[in-house]
């Protein structure tokens, strides 16, 4: 950790990130969980390709909502894991950063983000979706070549906790209706959508409070 973003890294300015992160996801929840979106349908992605799946592309609808969209979408545990994989992204995402903010890696957080945005873009779909996901690499490197310390270390906790606070509230809000998440598991798995809900919220909370323990200075 330089000493610049040592000094930077102070209990006010994490605070202040978070508190405005709050109020961003409710205040205006379909722009802001926009991000918590992209990551979570990142998840689905990758997990998707790892499995191999073909993934068509995804995209965000105005509001806040996405979906992932795939080519020979067949059954079996690869399916599982794909079809669950959406809702612990952006809270496991937010636990990896925030221990990159505690390890005083704020530079690195900020183009890691920046890196995991530009390999959504290949498999954006409308224009929509790929303006948004543009102008959040255009904010995050922006901030990351330009931005002061306090700058930086202000942005990047505000990155992460969006990703914790999302990945709960994303959880807390899930659906049972026909093609969300925990239908599709409870429809491959005959595990009833509230177990898995549940499961989703304990990995967020779980998230949250460690993420939290290591943002605090």
């Amino acid at each position: 950790m330089t000493p610049e973003v040592e000094a930077a890294v102070t209990t006010p300015i994490v605070a202040a990130a978070a508190v405005i992160a709050l109020l961003l996801l409710f205040i205006s929840s379909g722009a802001t969980r926009a991000f918590g979106t992209i990551a979570h349908e990142s998840g689905h992605m990758a997990v998707g390709i790892f499995t191999g799946h073909t993934i068509k592309y995804f995209e965000v609808k105005i509001g806040g909502e996405g979906t992932t969209y795939y080519a020979g979408w067949r059954w079996g545990p690869g399916r599982i894991l794909t079809a669950a994989a959406g809702y612990v992204t952006p809270p496991l995402l937010g636990l990896g950063g925030a221990a990159l903010f505690d390890a005083g890696h704020i530079p690195l957080l900020l183009w890691t983000a920046v890196v995991l945005l530009v390999l959504t873009l290949f498999h954006a779909e409308r224009e929509w979706t790929t303006f948004l996901v543009l102008l959040l690499v255009a904010a995050t490197g922006y901030v990351a070549l330009y931005g002061t310390p306090v700058l930086k270390t202000g942005f990047a906790a505000g990155l992460v906790w969006l990703l914790l606070f999302d990945g709960l509230y994303s959880a807390a809000v899930a659906g049972k209706q026909q093609g969300t998440d925990p239908d599709r598991l409870f429809r491959d798995t005959l595990i009833p959508r509230t177990l898995w809900k549940l499961g989703f919220i304990v990995v967020a909370v779980v998230c949250l409070w460690k993420g939290a323990r290591l943002m605090v200075p």
